[in-house]
């Protein structure tokens, strides 16, 4: 009797290990499903992107997803249509060449139109500089109280003009807001000195090519987006400072971008940046770039535009165009 309850005993024991066993096989079946839909895993075109810091010697943390290779197809009527969109812009000479990259934060599904293009981002590097700033301070916080001496500037050829402080001595933290909001030319040297290798070091994380020369373009609408979505994914700074950060940048005061295509009632994180030669009193050609986060609500997306042209007010039109039919498209 006894021999015969357990061996009563190991084939249930063997009934119940087959059925978890077929669960975790099922459930693994549908995990993958749903990690590949949500662009997590996938075919080996989706790389994780880590820090690969020589500041931890156990961890390596998590920064981004590059799917930059993998293709979505659903996303090709928006491409499309800006696609088509530029292709008219360029026939009616209002710019020499455009980009456009847009990314849904929640699918992580992208497409774009020459996004691969470079461009010289100017003033949306501050954002890198705030980042570096706010990694510091995790661990020093006395850093964004640090005194720095401003003056003002004259900045000849400058068409999108910046408020100003009073000449005086002002903490980087009122800095850092300063040179955000108001996108204040003067400060970003300041910020920059003392602390520019931990900026390389921030480039370096993020695969960006390395600042080069004034006005020279190097940077990407695409490769630029990974500023944003560290931001947004929490994975280069703290949560709670990746959220001051990308609050503050809904306090930018340009509104000649991406505003223009958005309703007032949703809100954007934001940074603008002009470029472009400027000799003998005149300008030879312009860049002007907006990139952000727009949180549209349950549907939020990353969308960058880089224009370059002959005239500011041509861009502004794109840009603002541009960012229009892609909310409208993203709001259905």
């Amino acid at each position: 009797m006894l021999l015969f309850m357990i061996a009563k005993m190991h084939q249930i024991l063997n009934y119940k290990n087959m059925f978890l066993g077929s669960l975790l096989v099922l459930f693994g079946w549908f995990g993958n499903i749903y990690l590949e839909q949500r662009g997590v895993i996938g075919e080996a075109s989706s790389i994780p992107v880590r820090e690969d810091s020589t500041e931890y010697k156990y961890i390596n943390p998590f920064l981004f997803l590059d799917n930059a290779e993998e293709d979505f197809p659903e996303l090709d009527p928006l491409k499309n249509q800006v696609s088509k969109y530029i292709d008219e812009a360029m026939e009616k000479g209002e710019a020499e060449k455009t980009s456009f990259y847009f990314r849904d934060m929640n699918t992580s599904k992208w497409t774009g139109v020459n996004e691969d293009e470079l461009y010289a981002p100017a003033s949306m590097l501050k954002v890198a500089i705030m980042v570096v700033y706010l990694k510091l301070a995790k661990d020093d916080p006395s850093i964004l109280n640090q005194k720095f001496y401003y003056k003002q500037e004259d900045y000849p050829g400058q068409f999108y003009k910046s408020k100003t402080f009073p000449d005086g001595l002002y903490s980087a933290s009122d800095l850092i807001k300063q040179m955000i909001v108001n996108s204040d030319n003067v400060i970003a040297p300041l910020l920059v000195k003392g602390h520019s290798n931990e900026i390389l070091d921030f480039y370096k994380h993020l695969r960006l090519p390395e600042t080069a020369k004034l006005g020279e373009d190097f940077l990407s609408a695409k490769l630029y987006s990974r500023i944003f979505r560290v931001l947004y994914n929490g994975t280069y700074l703290p949560r709670s400072i990746s959220e001051q950060a990308l609050q503050l940048l809904t306090y930018t005061n340009f509104d000649k971008g991406l505003r223009q295509g958005v309703p007032e009632d949703v809100v954007i994180a934001h940074k603008f940046g002009e470029s472009g030669l400027y000799k003998d009193g005149a300008w030879n050609y312009h860049e002007l770039h907006d990139c952000g986060i727009v949180y549209l609500p349950k549907k939020p997306y990353f969308i960058c535009i880089m224009t370059k042209g002959s005239d500011f007010k041509n861009l502004e039109k794109i840009i603002g165009d541009i960012s229009k039919i892609t909310f409208e498209y993203q709001k259905e």
